[in-house]
């Protein structure tokens, strides 16, 4: 009998080592052939299940990012108003974590120049403020925001935080363990909160101890 073959699993396996040769030596040296050998295939295995080259990247970068989303939307499905919790599961605070933050960089670098990917970039940029901007404005909704915070403006802060501590772990994992990674988020998110800061401190102070 012929041997049954799950394409849709071998296509997601063949994503999946894309992710781990992206992740450790960039789009400029990433080969089909390499990643054919990786996964145990011929060159034409891949392509029978990607049209190109650029096909099968597109759909690379787009599994990093649905897998980075379907976390912080498990996240907000548990509850709606947990503004830390949604945006630390932006984080690379695993391995895994690691890898996929190593291939988004990979696709920023080469947005630079190109506007395609950079008019990408923008767009995943504003659904993420928007979808920070709601989860603050159902905390103000419930009264939970400190007197004069601006959720709109308070988005663009807290994106511009968490990618800035992504950065910092990519380059630094050993700096920036997740604890760390959470503390910074645990302080930004208390600032904002109606109890204030020195409350959001003292639950720090626990949390570091």
């Amino acid at each position: 009998m012929p041997k049954i073959v799950d394409h849709a699993a071998r296509r997601a396996e063949v994503i999946d080592g894309a992710c781990d040769l992206i992740a450790s030596r960039g789009i400029s040296g990433f080969t089909v052939r390499e990643l054919a050998r990786a996964v145990d295939a011929s060159t034409g295995v891949v392509s029978h299940y990607f049209r190109s080259k650029q096909e099968l990247l597109t759909l690379t970068y787009d599994a990093v990012n649905d897998r980075i989303r379907s976390r912080v939307e498990a996240c907000l499905a548990r509850d709606p108003t947990d503004v830390e919790g949604s945006l630390a599961a932006m984080l690379p605070q695993d391995a895994a974590g690691l890898r996929d933050w190593r291939v988004l960089f990979a696709y920023w670098g080469a947005s630079v120049g190109d506007e395609l990917l950079s008019g990408e970039q923008q767009r995943r940029a504003r659904l993420a403020r928007k979808r920070i901007r709601r989860t603050l404005e159902r905390l103000g909704e419930q009264g939970r925001l400190a007197a004069g915070v601006d959720p709109a403006a308070e988005a663009y802060r807290l994106l511009a935080l968490t990618q800035g501590v992504a950065t910092q772990t990519v380059f630094d994992p050993q700096s920036w363990p997740a604890p760390r990674q959470r503390l910074l988020l645990s302080e930004a998110v208390a600032g904002i909160l109606a109890q204030g800061p020195a409350a959001g401190q003292s639950t720090l102070r626990r949390s570091a101890s």
